[in-house]
């Protein structure tokens, strides 16, 4: 499934959805490639990252972005309290808004997709990262981390960069 899939998928489920997914899985990185492939398609998206321990929507919630039609976007929805979601859904509902958010667990939206870290994926990231490059993190090198990182991705390229820097030093 490709980004264009999953874009109509969204719209095909009214335009309201969810990416779902784990710490570190990729969920806001798909999120800022669907969000394009919706304003290609003509779509007007209002973005808002909330984070944590931020409950309630911002006072301006994309003011006069936030025409009938237009896709709020809610990365880290989990940070909404009870209120806030429902607010929030009652907002796009008064306004013939689309939805589309990130959690970490299910949110009684249509579920777009589920992100997983997993060891052939954290392999193939790093390798494609390092094309036109010489390789300084290695696949063992990725099998060895990946446990100790519980599938976070983002977690895992930190460490690497680090390694990488230290290896690109020594001329390895």
């Amino acid at each position: 499934m490709d980004v264009a899939d999953l874009a109509d998928q969204f719209c095909a489920a009214g335009c309201h959805g969810a990416i779902v997914g784990p710490h570190g899985s990729g969920k806001s990185t798909l999120l800022a490639a669907l969000v394009v492939e919706l304003q290609q398609r003509g779509h007007a998206v209002c973005s808002l990252a909330l984070h944590d321990g931020q409950h309630w929507l911002p006072q301006q919630c994309c003011g006069e972005q936030l025409v009938p039609g237009a896709i709020l976007v809610v990365d880290g929805y989990e940070q909404l309290g009870l209120l806030g979601r429902w607010r929030l859904r009652w907002l796009c509902h008064r306004r013939r808004l689309g939805l589309l958010v990130t959690s970490h667990r299910s949110t009684g939206f249509p579920l777009l997709f589920r992100t997983e870290g997993t060891l052939p994926l954290a392999q193939a990231i790093v390798a494609r990262l390092q094309e036109g490059y010489e390789p300084r993190v290695l696949p063992d090198d990725v099998a060895r981390e990946f446990p100790r990182c519980r599938g976070d991705l983002r977690e895992l390229l930190f460490r690497f960069f680090d390694l990488y820097e230290a290896r690109s030093r020594k001329g390895r």
